[in-house]
């Protein structure tokens, strides 16, 4: 249930959730990265068809639940565009 009301904002936004990384779109893309929210953010910007961007994706959706776990009450975002 906890895990549930956590991503309830993400969907609320229009933003979706890919294996701990937060997937970016145009219309969702400036209030993510907006400087007044103060979070770090870890950002890829890649495209779905490319072999190295389909290569890289396990490893970072590892270094997203990683950095998630290190600080749960201030994580560092990781995000795709």
């Amino acid at each position: 249930m906890l895990v549930w009301l956590l991503g309830l904002p993400l969907i609320a936004f229009g933003l979706l959730e890919d294996d701990d990384v937060v997937v970016l779109k145009k219309n969702t893309f400036d209030a993510f990265i907006s400087p007044e929210k103060n979070f770090i953010t870890m950002l890829e910007f890649y495209a779905p068809w490319c072999g190295h961007c389909k290569q890289f994706a396990p490893v970072y959706s590892e270094v997203a639940k990683a950095l998630k776990e290190l600080n749960p009450e201030r994580p560092i975002r990781v995000a795709k565009v």
